[in-house]
């Protein structure tokens, strides 16, 4: 169930939806498309509303495609303009065209059953965009069953697709990754709310929650409760940890209870001294080719670092971390903006 969306997408925009399963991107995309109508408020695509049926100048390939499987690939993207009336030369053609520009002329005798999920999708995608009519084109999942060599060849060819193109597309995804190499901007979906609608490098240095946090990250945000401590420069403590922040709070703020979240690459090793901002017992040291994951604690707690460099971390015992960017949030997991700016 959905609560109080109110979004404006911009026409040839690429917009992600990313959110966990269950959070409403599918019922979010479904109404944009036409295909549920809203109980209440209205839903616009250019200007006409939407919820009598499919929208025209909108496609949308849904999770599980389901392509024509007594139909080769060249069957299944001339489909849908054989059924408007065009000659099958006109279809083939088209087919063709379709097929060369989705990197798939070479399957176009192919059965679908034959296929893998992400060629599947492209299949999918290019029998949605077959008609030039279409401007609005919403994918749900799309690559949700592809590996990762064929998740980024599919985000390569939908972005040379829209370049040449141009149509308005909508893509749901649990992938962060896919957020950030796809959208101009992301829509951060969680228990049907927008938690944010930004650019994705926005959403990922500047998140209006916690949640929106957790979500545009390859890796979970660490997090911990702390207590502000006014000063010049102001700090949460927590225990023995101390993290200085970087501008001055006044008294007016001593004493605020704030979440801290600190992202993998904002942890910076300094050392082995009890002064250190963070002090962390090591639990296990991955090496993973370009950077190491470091699995740690702090007063109980785990988090996760990603060190770039391999060997300025031991794989045992304890060490010291810097906190260059942390972000906090208020006890129900809002950013905390003091009146002169965010933190």
């Amino acid at each position: 169930m959905l609560h109080g969306i109110d979004l404006v997408i911009d026409d040839g925009e690429i917009v992600v939806v990313v959110g966990p399963s269950g959070s409403g991107k599918s019922t979010l995309l479904r109404l944009i498309a036409g295909l549920e109508t809203p109980t209440a408020g209205v839903v616009e695509v250019g200007g006409r509303p939407t919820g009598s049926g499919v929208t025209p100048g909108v496609s949308m390939v849904a999770e599980e495609p389901g392509l024509y499987h007594h139909l080769n690939v060249e069957g299944n993207l001339s489909f849908p303009l054989l059924v408007r009336g065009d000659t099958r030369d006109e279809a083939h053609t088209a087919a063709q065209i379709q097929a060369n520009e989705l990197n798939i002329g070479s399957i176009v005798d192919e059965n679908p059953t034959r296929l893998s999920e992400g060629h599947r999708g492209l299949v999918a995608t290019g029998r949605a965009l077959i008609r030039p009519e279409v401007e609005v084109l919403i994918l749900d999942e799309l690559l949700a069953h592809a590996d990762i060599a064929l998740r980024e060849r599919v985000r390569q060819t939908i972005r040379d697709l829209h370049q040449r193109r141009g149509p308005t597309v909508i893509l749901a995804s649990n992938d962060p990754t896919e957020a950030l190499a796809l959208a101009d901007r992301v829509i951060v979906l969680a228990e049907g709310k927008v938690q944010q609608f930004d650019p994705p490098m926005t959403v990922y240095r500047d998140p209006d929650t916690l949640t929106a946090a957790d979500l545009i990250s390859e890796y979970p945000i660490n997090r911990f409760r702390g207590v502000i401590r006014s000063g010049d420069p102001a700090r949460v403590v927590a225990g023995d940890t101390r993290i200085h922040l970087p501008r001055r709070l006044g008294d007016e703020y001593d004493g605020t209870q704030v979440w801290v979240g600190v992202r993998p690459e904002d942890l910076t090793p300094s050392g082995h001294g009890v002064d250190s901002g963070v002090k962390a017992d090591v639990m296990r040291k991955t090496f993973v080719g370009s950077q190491t994951e470091i699995l740690f604690t702090v007063r109980g707690q785990p988090f996760e670092y990603v060190a770039l460099v391999s060997d300025e971390v031991p794989a045992t015992g304890t060490v010291g971390f810097t906190v260059t960017k942390p972000l906090l949030f208020t006890d129900d997991g809002r950013r905390f903006r003091p009146e002169s700016g965010a933190m």
